[in-house]
């Protein structure tokens, strides 16, 4: 019985704490407009050399979404964007965008998020084992060690990249106007909905971070 639940907490925690990843792969994996290029663009990695010190390998998929994710470490960093942020941005929007996801890799959050899903797994784990839950009670445990670990991301992880991009940015504008117009075309029920977004998702609110970038033009 206690097998049982482990493995249904396990199996439960690992999909909701990473939806959002496996939403990505699937996405990926139906589709075959979503090809994977280099991106030799000698603009952007001199700018980001600059700005970071650090040699990135940038990758285009082809996308209709604007987003962009990191991989790696500093060693061997990469950044993956959509073909739909690099034709629609604006070079300050861009610039966010790719400074955000760099500030990823110079701060080891690849690492970080391992070593954070790996905690909460090893302590829900724990309390299952320890404590006489039913199925039931298993589950709503495995929903606030989920919740848990999204705060933990988002303070942790998305807000110190946010800070990282906004520190070096050459003009916070462009953080503002690629966060109005990404919180214009979210379509998910998670991110549209605030709370569902503070509860089941790792990022930062749209408004928190543009919020962030108006004080950043208050003092400049």
């Amino acid at each position: 019985t206690y097998m049982l639940k482990l493995f249904v907490f396990i199996v439960l925690f690992l999909y909701g704490a990473n939806w959002v990843v496996i939403k990505l792969l699937l996405a990926k994996i139906v589709s075959e407009r979503q090809k994977i290029t280099v991106l030799k663009d000698d603009y952007w990695s001199a700018l980001l050399t600059k700005k970071t010190r650090l040699q990135f390998h940038l990758f285009l998929i082809e996308a209709p979404r604007i987003y962009g994710f990191a991989t790696g470490i500093p060693f061997r960093p990469y950044i993956f964007v959509s073909s739909a942020a690099l034709k629609e941005l604006t070079k300050k929007e861009l610039e966010w965008l790719l400074l955000h996801e760099a500030g990823h890799n110079v701060l080891w959050h690849p690492a970080l998020l391992v070593l954070i899903q790996l905690s909460c797994l090893l302590v829900g784990s724990a309390l299952v084992l320890s404590l006489r839950l039913n199925l039931t009670q298993t589950v709503v445990l495995t929903a606030f060690i989920v919740i848990a670990q999204y705060q933990l991301n988002r303070i942790l992880v998305e807000k110190k990249a946010d800070e990282y991009a906004l520190a070096r940015m050459s003009d916070p504008q462009g953080m503002i106007t690629v966060n109005q117009l990404m919180k214009r075309r979210v379509t998910s029920i998670f991110y549209k909905n605030y709370l569902l977004s503070r509860l089941f998702t790792p990022h930062v609110a749209y408004d928190e971070r543009i919020a962030m970038a108006e004080e950043k033009l208050k003092h400049q």
